[in-house]
């Protein structure tokens, strides 16, 4: 029985031993690819660059920073849609980098079609900019920590004798635990929207929206490449779509990619 239980433990460090070596041996695969691609990138040679960053986000690898680094390669090359669409990436995996902002309006100010923005209620408007503060982890980690803290601060409400000390460790806990829920609601709220698959950018030159789900449908007005849109229904391979203006149609999903 000792042999068997020896055996087991034997069995199971060895395969934790392969898991760590073959994490490793991935994670340096990776950074020898960042590295390459980045050196590409330093000397000009974006095309190079583009094919090493789109294998790290090929072996599911990625970051707001590597989706940066492609979208500017890409725009170098005057890919001007992949970058749009690759910046679009970096922003929702870090909504509060100014550089990633300022390189996507920088790429919108080339693409044809220049769509009104129709304003939102100012408490959404309050809302989202509050959720955007800080990444999905950023967000996660305050949440944890403020546990931890509330957690202390509720020990020594009930070990200490210290009357002071209660009403303090009482009250700033109930603070805290606050910080901790709406931390960890933002961080909830932020994943969604990540893994939500309703925006995408135009890829094809030039598209007519259709009034329905099929070629018969009335022709409404023409969009072309890199104008973003936020999708609403699916029906077959035709999606529907809305405009920041407000305006509502119908196109194929092979004319799209999704953020």
């Amino acid at each position: 029985m000792k042999k068997e239980i020896w055996n087991m433990k034997n069995l199971a460090a060895i395969l934790s031993l392969l898991l760590m070596i073959t994490f490793h041996h991935s994670f340096a695969n990776v950074d020898v690819k960042l590295d390459s691609a980045n050196v590409f990138y330093s000397k000009g040679e974006y095309e190079k660059a583009i094919r090493e960053y789109e294998n790290i986000i090929n072996a599911n690898m990625v970051s707001s920073e590597i989706y940066y680094n492609l979208a500017n390669s890409y725009y170098k090359s005057n890919k001007l849609t992949k970058a749009i669409i690759n910046y679009e990436r970096a922003l929702k995996l870090n909504p509060s980098d100014d550089d990633i902002k300022y390189n996507l309006e920088l790429a919108n100010t080339y693409i044809t079609d220049k769509i009104e923005i129709m304003p939102t209620f100012f408490l959404t408007s309050w809302i989202n900019s509050f959720y955007n503060l800080y990444s999905t982890d950023t967000w996660a980690i305050i949440s944890m920590i403020s546990f931890v803290i509330f957690l202390v601060l509720l020990a020594i409400f009930f070990l200490t004798r210290m009357l002071f000390l209660k009403k303090i460790s009482f009250y700033f806990s109930l603070f805290i635990i606050l910080i901790s829920i709406i931390s960890f609601w933002s961080s909830y709220k932020q994943k969604q929207f990540i893994v939500a698959q309703n925006t995408a950018i135009i890829t094809n030159p030039s598209i007519t929206a259709k009034s329905s789900p099929d070629d018969s449908g009335n022709d409404l007005f023409q969009l072309h490449e890199g104008t973003k849109t936020y999708l609403e229904e699916k029906v077959g391979n035709w999606q529907k779509f809305r405009l920041t203006d407000g305006n509502v149609g119908w196109l194929r999903e092979k004319d799209i990619e999704i953020i």
